[in-house]
């Protein structure tokens, strides 16, 4: 179970998406863009180092297109299940809510039932 939970923890740390809002990963794709545009015309920059900076770009983009992606993941499993628990326009967490309600005003209804019954019962044995 532990190991289950530390590579849990170690999967959100890698993940953008779940720390990332879609205009910081708009701003993001913007920096990259930027940074590539800036690579392509340096001219006096060492071949190692263009390589370097280019494979680092490529990183982010792979980190970004997966954000991006776990995302999009993210938003459908959340429109699934807003879909579940809106069946035929009732929504099913308003309607479980009115029950509840229904049940406590029916168990103190049974309650104050059974407290004049047993006054009822208290006065038949005093006569």
């Amino acid at each position: 179970k532990k190991q289950k939970k530390k590579r849990r923890k170690k999967k959100r740390k890698d993940s953008l998406s779940r720390t990332m809002s879609p205009k910081a990963m708009a701003e993001l794709r913007a920096q990259i863009e930027k940074e590539r545009v800036e690579l392509r015309a340096s001219k006096n920059m060492a071949e190692g180092e263009r390589d370097k900076a280019q494979n680092e770009l490529e990183m982010k983009e792979k980190e970004l297109k997966k954000a991006q992606v776990e995302q999009a993941e993210l938003e459908k499993r959340l429109k699934d299940l807003e879909s579940k628990v809106i069946v035929g326009g009732i929504n099913l967490l308003d309607e479980a809510e009115q029950q509840e309600k229904l049940l406590e005003r029916s168990r103190k209804e049974l309650q104050r039932r059974k407290k004049k019954e047993a006054a009822l019962k208290e006065q038949l044995k005093e006569k």
